[in-house]
């Protein structure tokens, strides 16, 4: 007589029981995805994080999140983002297409729903980096220190 003997794997249906926990998704995640996708749509030239992000980068620390804040919540995200754009791009086009591969970036990668996106254009420059230069470097170079007008 055979006997049959049960199988000792978990049965399918139990695979698929809940298990209880929570994910929760960093800000500084939602950050670097938000830098990498907008640094890769065209006109973008980088992110813009003011005085204290040019100090760390002087000291040979680049932040994919330079320039980029963000609330997130177990569902949703809102960013706001600080960029560079190269001159000669149209600035509402480059919005709408930051605003959509960042919008896919992160949905993709996170299942979260963007509910806002901020874009602030602090420069614009050439893709030659630092082509145009400063506005105060300009003036220092030229040595015109007096203003043209008042």
């Amino acid at each position: 007589m055979q006997q049959n003997q049960g199988s000792t794997r978990s049965n399918s249906s139990n695979s698929k029981q809940r298990i209880p926990g929570k994910l929760k998704i960093d800000d500084n995640v939602v950050q670097k995805i938000t830098g990498l996708a907008a640094v890769q749509t065209d006109g973008v030239l980088s992110m813009s994080g003011g005085p204290m992000e040019g100090l760390k980068e002087a000291l040979g620390r680049k932040s994919l999140r330079k320039g980029i804040s963000t609330e997130v919540g177990e569902k949703q995200a809102a960013i706001d983002l600080n960029i560079v754009i190269e001159y000669d791009k149209n600035i509402p086009e480059v919005y709408r297409n930051v605003t959509n591969n960042v919008t896919a970036a992160i949905e993709k990668m996170t299942g979260l729903e963007v509910v806002e996106l901020n874009l602030y254009v602090d420069d614009i420059d050439t893709a030659d980096e630092g082509k145009l230069g400063d506005r105060s470097q300009n003036q220092l170079e030229s040595g015109n220190t007096t203003p043209r007008v008042q």
